[in-house]
């Protein structure tokens, strides 16, 4: 094993500990699950999941998102483990992993809640990770300590003692509400009687979501093609969507649009090295169909789907004769920037 990858110590320690000679079995479980929980509930995040309270890792989770432990040394009260894939791999899943699962630990183990708010930004996301990182705490009144470092020397990544009041603070009560995700999806079905539509994510159940008529035409479109819903999801116990609370935005990511090859300013001809595909969004607040492409500028929108391909062309043009016509000189630092990505991306002829 390469010196910069070396296994992780989970580590007894304490008078309890040297004076029975070992350390509790539930308390050696209960950490190994622990840590176990944390890394699927890593390799969830990686696949959009939701959390819940009975959520469980899919099968691919489960197979590239696992701890292995290592044999013990002996006369030691320490437990080394690695995070490798089901087939005891260290694939790039399971090393992301690892440092996800460390940073995390370092950020409780700070003791400072803005330090774990740092490294877990969604509110319902931190509630179950310190829900899962209470199994590492020991007994309050055992005199056991707990440690987790990288390797056998340097700081320890994690003390229970000194995360011990975070972890407990951030667990308390029940789980916040799920915040704003994005859910791509198959669009599998079309209910034009009720304007809903049937998405079905990459893992989880499929789920019901409503639309406006002016968006039909979008959708039927993109019928069987790979759609995402932006909002504030329902979320069941078990951490799947079973509808939306809010619907922002709607957005194609098979997009049937016809890619913008060339166009014409003037006299010329406009091509480029790459397309542009153009996924449209519907706005549910604006009523208003979008697309953006914050490098090459383009923030188009129309109010009527058909019409957005069109509002692109003009957008460009637009961008073409404003920005990569002029001079360098009468142009701000980001309309430079601007003219640049359009420069690499189109040429006139």
């Amino acid at each position: 094993m390469s010196d910069d990858h070396k296994d992780i110590q989970l580590k007894f320690d304490g008078g309890p500990i040297k004076q029975a000679g070992g350390a509790p079995a539930d308390l050696v479980i209960s950490s190994l699950t622990a840590l176990q929980r944390l890394v699927h509930l890593i390799g969830m995040k990686s696949e959009n999941r939701v959390f819940g309270q009975r959520i469980k890792p899919s099968a691919r989770v489960r197979r590239d998102f696992s701890i292995v432990c290592r044999s013990p040394k002996a006369g030691s009260h320490i437990q080394a483990f690695d995070v490798v894939s089901g087939m005891g791999e260290i694939t790039n899943a399971a090393i992301n992993a690892r440092h996800h699962l460390l940073n995390t630990l370092k950020a409780f183990d700070s003791g400072d809640e803005n330090a774990v708010k740092g490294a877990i930004p969604d509110d319902r996301e931190r509630w179950f990770f310190a829900d899962a990182a209470y199994g590492l705490l020991p007994p309050a009144d055992s005199e056991i300590q707990l440690t987790v470092r990288a390797g056998t020397h340097g700081p320890f990544s994690f003390s229970a003692d000194r995360a011990r009041l975070v972890i407990e603070k951030l667990r308390s009560g029940k789980p916040p509400r799920a915040g704003s995700v994005v859910i791509p999806g198959k669009l599998k079905a079309i209910d034009f009687t009720t304007s809903q539509i049937t998405l079905q994510p990459s893992t989880g159940r499929a789920f019901r979501v409503w639309y406006p008529p002016a968006a039909e035409q979008m959708v039927q479109s993109n019928a069987r093609r790979r759609f995402s819903i932006h909002g504030i999801p329902d979320v069941n116990s078990t951490g799947d969507i079973v509808g939306f609370e809010r619907v922002d935005k709607i957005t194609e990511i098979d997009s049937p649009f016809e890619e913008i090859a060339q166009f014409e300013v003037d006299a010329y001809r406009v091509v480029t090295n790459r397309p542009i595909k153009i996924q449209a969004s519907y706005d549910f607040e604006d009523k208003l169909f979008i697309f953006q492409d914050a490098k090459l500028g383009i923030d188009a929108w129309s109010e009527t789907y058909s019409e957005l391909r069109d509002s692109v062309v003009d957008e460009l043009k637009m961008l073409w004769i404003d920005y990569a016509m002029e001079a360098d000189d009468a142009l701000a630092s980001d309309a430079k920037m601007v003219k640049r990505a359009l420069n690499e991306r189109f040429k006139a002829i």
